[in-house]
Parts: structure tokens; sequence; C-alpha cells
């Protein structure tokens, strides 16, 4: 269960750090702009079974809300 978690997890990071590259913010309009410090965590060898744990902290450094809406796992 937390191999599928942390899998999860790292995609968002990804689907988010890419959406913070593509948005084109004008200087009359607020948005919110996700800044994940340390997008790549190598975990070195992990034998079969072992559970392994990393956080990933996403900061909104915009001045919006930053919303979340939808997680897909691949």
């Amino acid at each position: 269960m937390r191999k599928k978690f942390f899998f999860v997890l790292v995609q968002v990071v990804i689907v988010i750090s890419a959406m913070g590259f593509l948005t084109v913010v004008h200087a009359d309009e607020s948005a919110p702009l996700a800044f994940v410090e340390g997008v790549l965590y190598d975990f070195g060898t992990v034998l079969e079974g072992n559970d392994v744990l990393h956080d990933f902290v996403i900061k909104n450094k915009g001045d919006a809300d930053l919303e979340i809406v939808k997680v897909k796992s691949g």
C-alpha cells in the first residue's frame, strides 16, 4: 500500500511541477504557483518487502489558492 502511495505522490509532484512551468502569468492576474524542492529522491537499493518513505513538500509561492483537484496514478 505504501509503494502505491509513493508512486501516486511522485506523479502528483511531477504533474504539479509541470503545471508550474507551463503556467503563463500576466502582471495583472493572480495565480497559484506550485513549488517542489527536490522533485527527485533516490532511495538507493531497497529489498523487496521493505517499506520506504519520503515526504515531498509542495509550497504555493503564488498569490492565489493552489488546489489539487485530481490525482491519477499511472
